[in-house]
């Protein structure tokens, strides 16, 4: 029987991995079923950490984090551009050959998924989210709900008013897809991520991610912190706080052969702390 509905709240991408890698090796078969992580600070890292998961992961012959984290945004190339809107088109011109030079990538990237959907081509949905929450923010919205949702990115849903207040005013978005239900017929692989959605929440944006299942060795920290870098890019782009991350997961598992690096892993960090 696998282990249901494991939570860890933590402070960082680094202390949030730890502690859910740590809980998948004591779990039956090492997977976990209906994982949730909330992370504090979704751009911060412990160097330790960092360096523990990196070299596991050159041991295995897999990505190294940043590679993982930049399939989700790419955070030098958004430093060179001065906008979403340029930063959308300047990915959409390297795209094809992104997915040419890995076969991670054939499917496509999540990234690329945002600004370039399968049936939208040229379409940034990024620009939109970020200027739909900038027009919140100026309205003075102490609430408003946005979602990445598993379909066409084509519907507009206008403001709902709750309760007449506007402390209760909460706002959906067009969806702004990742899943293409026309596309990924896979019951596991690319796109493990189905869902994003972000919460207005006074000065700060939150963001909350749903995969349907999820690798903590190969993809997990990457997956952080790709995550955690969007929703801080979404944020300070809106002229908003970056706020907590939350990523549940439905099936997480340490894949087969990755315990023992995992394993070493841990320990390595927890040598690392004590020097």
């Amino acid at each position: 029987m696998k282990s249901l509905g494991s939570i860890v709240s933590a402070s960082d991408v680094s202390d949030g991995w730890l502690q859910m890698i740590d809980i998948a090796l004591s779990a039956p078969q090492y997977q976990l079923l209906h994982s949730v992580v909330r992370m504090a600070n979704p751009t911060a890292e412990d160097p330790h950490v960092r360096t523990a998961v990196d070299e596991m992961l050159s041991a295995r012959k897999l990505a190294p984090v940043e590679t993982v984290a930049n399939t989700i945004f790419p955070a030098s190339l958004a430093a060179r551009c001065k906008d979403a809107e340029e930063l959308s088109d300047r990915y959409r011109r390297i795209y094809a050959r992104l997915r040419k030079e890995s076969t991670k990538n054939r499917s496509g990237t999540y990234f690329g998924r945002l600004v370039e959907y399968p049936g939208l081509e040229g379409k940034g949905q990024l620009p939109r989210l970020i200027k739909l929450l900038s027009r919140e923010v100026k309205k003075q919205r102490r609430v408003a709900l946005y979602e990445m949702a598993p379909s066409s990115p084509v519907v507009d849903f206008e403001p709902v008013v709750e309760n007449g207040s506007a402390e209760y005013e909460a706002v959906l978005s067009e969806p702004v897809s990742v899943y293409a239900p026309e596309k990924d017929g896979l019951p596991f692989g690319f796109p493990c991520l189905t869902q994003l959605s972000f919460q207005l929440d006074g000065d700060r944006l939150h963001g909350l991610a749903l995969y349907r299942g999820q690798y903590l060795v190969e993809r997990a920290y990457g997956n952080y912190l790709g995550i955690g870098r969007l929703l801080d890019y979404i944020a300070s782009s809106s002229g908003l706080k970056c706020g907590q991350l939350t990523v549940m997961v439905g099936y997480a598992q340490v894949e087969n052969g990755c315990v023992i690096h995992a394993r070493n892993a841990v320990k390595r960090v927890r040598q690392l702390a004590l020097l």
